[in-house]
């Protein structure tokens, strides 16, 4: 196989999501905590979404409306 030409490489771009109703990986939600997280006592927290979220791909579609509510757990695990 021989080398991409530099026109052919200019011409290359990164995939692009096959959706537009993507939010690429990373990507942070803008929320407030609605109860305490505390890492000594794990258990479920909550949060609540406070600016509208739009896709990654065009910035045209609402994925997460302001005021959707979020919910995950916190633990005592020690990454590193």
């Amino acid at each position: 196989m021989q080398p991409a030409t530099p026109s052919a490489a200019l011409r290359t771009s990164p995939n692009r999501p096959a959706s537009p109703f993507t939010l690429a990986a990373g990507t942070l939600l803008p929320a407030v905590l609605t109860s305490a997280a505390n890492s000594d006592a794990p258990g479920t927290v909550s949060a609540v979404v406070n600016r509208d979220v739009f896709d990654s791909r065009t910035g045209a579609f609402l994925l997460v409306p302001a005021g959707s509510r979020l919910l995950g757990t916190s633990g005592t695990a020690v990454h590193g």
